[in-house]
């Protein structure tokens, strides 16, 4: 995104101050030009996710939500830390990709 492009101003909602937790996403697509990006919640011990929010998106806008989440990754440290991650991926079915 150029500076000219740039989003000066971001409202927040009462609502969704706090936001919602979400430790999984994925994309799913959908017939025509959109596709969902779902948040969720995964449980590695009941093998299952419930989506917290799901958004639509055009399908042309994912290589720009993937460049400014990358962009945004570099602003935070990389920790020693490692998360466990499940076995194998979950819920990869029907195109669904899980991250």
């Amino acid at each position: 995104m150029s500076q000219s492009e740039r989003i000066t101003k971001v409202r927040v909602e009462e609502g969704l101050k706090f936001g919602l937790f979400a430790n999984a996403f994925r994309i799913v697509n959908e017939v025509g030009p959109d596709c969902f990006l779902d948040f969720m919640v995964y449980s590695a011990d009941a093998h299952e996710a419930t989506v917290v929010s799901r958004v639509r998106v055009r399908r042309e806008f994912l290589p720009s939500i993937r460049s400014s989440l990358s962009s945004a990754m570099e602003e935070f440290p990389e920790t020693d830390e490692k998360e466990s991650l499940p076995p194998c991926a979950p819920l990869r079915k029907n195109g669904e990709t899980l991250h």
